[in-house]
Order: C-alpha cells, then sequence, then structure tokens
C-alpha cells in the first residue's frame, strides 16, 4: 500500500509540478538562436513560350486595257507576314495544366500586284502549213503531245461530238476555250474540240494535237515544245491562259 501511495504521489508531482523549474528544460534564448525552418516543394510549375506563324501574301491581279493581252508586270512585289504568339504554361510535374495566351505581335503581309494586260491587237503572220492569217495572242514553246483515234482509251469522237483525228486539239476548256481557232506551225490550222484528264491537271498549259493515224504520212509531229497562234474568240479573252 506504501508504494502504492509513493507511486500516485510521483505522478501528481510531476504532472503540476512548473516546466520552467526542470533542470533539462532548454530556455527562451535556445528557441530564438536556433529556429526551426520548415521547407515545403511544389509540384506546379510556370514558364513562358513563343510561336510563330507564317502569314502567307496574296496575288493580286490588275486589269490594264492600255497593255496588250497576255502581257503582265509585277507591280509590286508579295512579302510573307508572321504572327508571334507569347503563351504561359502552367505545369503539375510534367504535364501541361493550362496555356494562357499572353501576347500576339502581328506583321501583316505584303500582296503581291501584278498588272494584266487586256487590249486586243491585232496582227499578221505567216506560218508553215497556215499559211497567212490575223491573230491577237502567241503562246511560245507550248507543251504538246500527240494522239489518234486508235490510242487506248480513245475513239472515233471528240468531247464536243467531233470527229477526231488531225484538225482537232484537246485542251483543258478553263485555260483555252472550246472552239477556239489557232494556228500550230508545221501542225496546220486546228479548233479547240476536245479535252482530256491529263489536260485539266497539267499545271501549265498542254495542248494534245489530233492526229488521222499513227502511219507516217498521217502523223509527221511528235510530243515537243510548239508555237501556237489565237485566231478568234478575242470577246472570251479574259478566259484564256495568261503566262506569267
Amino acid at each position: 500500500m506504501n508504494k502504492l501511495f509513493e507511486l500516485l504521489s510521483a505522478v501528481i508531482l510531476a504532472v503540476f509540478s512548473d516546466p520552467s523549474t526542470a533542470t533539462n528544460a532548454p530556455d527562451q534564448d535556445t528557441y530564438i538562436k536556433n529556429p526551426v525552418v520548415v521547407k515545403t516543394d511544389t509540384r506546379f510549375s510556370q514558364k513562358e513560350i513563343s510561336e510563330s506563324e507564317v502569314l502567307s501574301f496574296e496575288t493580286i491581279y490588275q486589269e490594264d486595257s492600255d497593255v496588250d493581252f497576255g502581257q503582265t508586270k509585277v507591280v509590286q512585289e508579295g512579302r510573307d507576314g508572321e504572327k508571334i504568339s507569347t503563351y504561359l504554361l502552367t505545369y503539375y510535374d510534367q504535364e501541361i495544366l493550362d496555356k494562357t495566351l499572353i501576347n500576339a505581335e502581328v506583321e501583316e503581309p505584303v500582296d503581291k500586284i501584278v498588272s494584266k494586260g487586256t487590249k486586243i491587237v491585232w496582227k499578221e503572220e505567216t506560218s508553215e502549213r497556215c499559211g497567212t492569217y490575223d491573230y491577237w495572242h502567241k503562246y511560245e514553246n507550248v507543251y504538246m503531245t500527240t494522239y489518234t483515234p486508235q490510242c487506248l482509251g480513245c475513239n472515233a469522237w471528240t468531247s464536243l461530238g467531233l470527229t477526231a483525228g488531225y484538225g482537232v486539239i484537246a485542251v483543258d476548256p478553263k485555260k483555252i476555250p472550246y472552239w477556239t481557232k489557232v494556228c500550230i506551225p508545221r501542225y496546220g490550222i486546228a479548233i479547240a474540240g476536245d479535252t482530256g484528264g491529263a489536260l485539266r491537271s497539267y499545271p501549265g498549259l498542254l495542248i494534245d494535237l489530233g492526229f488521222k493515224s499513227l502511219l507516217p504520212q498521217d502523223k509527221w509531229l511528235t510530243t515537243g515544245r510548239y508555237d501556237m497562234y489565237i485566231l478568234n474568240n478575242e470577246e472570251k479573252a479574259e478566259k484564256f491562259y495568261v503566262v506569267e
């Protein structure tokens, strides 16, 4: 019983005793001179980036009725513009959580301006197989192929219902209108009366010369580059292909 009383007395004394009187308790200066530093880490981060975008210029054509048809002149050179966008990226670890546009600088493009002549001027020429004729426009060194009614995928009739063969040429009608009369020296006078897929997909001007057959007496020209003179359809001049 005495031992139990002594144990309870010791516990009560420890609980209610003044901690300032404890011989091992650190004094106030100890806490001030040795502050506890608490360090925290964040998994969020931010950075700025810039992205550049090219703004392409356009080509604008200006008709000039004082200049012969087919003649072009660059009045103003074109220059691409640029758009620089600055973004603030917010990351959580390595994953982008947010992308905010904070600034945009734009340098506008400068359009290319081309003067295009529309004046119709008739001229006279004499050529092999064409004789003497009047023309209002000349295409130089046009790439020309040849075909006959017997070629693969061909038949005796053209897309306009004309008889295929000599005197009929195939064209892209968006560049050379149907029923255009032409002179092709060494070939002769012909009418644009046929077309084909290859002609419409060719980026420039392509002409397919019709011949009666592959016999030497019926086909005297091969694929090559030849001149071509326009003899009519001057009222449709705006529909003709213009070489820049």
